[in-house]
């Protein structure tokens, strides 16, 4: 007996189509050991769909990661240059693989991310593009001078995602 449950990708907000896909292929060698082959497609049947072939797994990996990706940054790594302007905000640039549109961001604690040092306490994105985007962070405490540069990283003992989802 065979039993299975199937969950769809855990993304707010993302659109992972009607009547999912699931397909189970058991193979028995002589020896009686089994092999089971599992693939989970998703599509739209709306203006969109993913093309998908469940046996090409690097070229699906690839088509799939043009559509939502999250993208993780390690304790004190660098998540982009900060721009200065004299206040409380900072622009820094967040950079991503070419998605397949311009996708919507949702990003983990502003807590975990510090300019210079200085914790940020909001974060926010526009001009968002399909490769980049710009996340408005406001320093917890001072101000990083107008036009200049500092460092925006994350928190020692912490990691920061942000889920970046096309929707189709």
């Amino acid at each position: 007996m065979l039993v299975a449950t199937f969950y769809t990708p855990n993304a707010d907000g993302a659109t992972w189509g009607t009547n999912p896909y699931l397909a189970f292929d058991l193979v028995q060698n002589g020896a009686g050991s089994v092999n089971a082959n599992i693939y989970g497609l998703w599509w739209d049947y709306g203006d969109h769909s993913i093309p998908l072939d469940p046996i090409d797994y690097d070229a699906e990996r690839t088509v799939l990661d043009q559509y939502c990706r999250k993208l993780t940054f390690p304790a004190t790594g660098l998540v982009g240059l900060a721009r200065g302007n004299g206040g409380a905000n900072t622009e820094i640039e967040v950079k991503f693989p070419t998605m397949m549109a311009t996708p919507a961001f949702t990003g983990d604690s502003a807590t975990y991310l510090q300019v210079n040092g200085t914790a940020l306490n909001a974060i926010s994105f526009d001009y968002i593009s399909q490769q980049s985007a710009r996340m408005i962070g406001t320093l917890s405490s001072g101000t990083l001078a107008g036009n200049a540069v500092g460092i925006c990283n994350v928190t020692t003992g912490n990691t920061w995602s942000v889920l970046v989802d096309v929707g189709f």
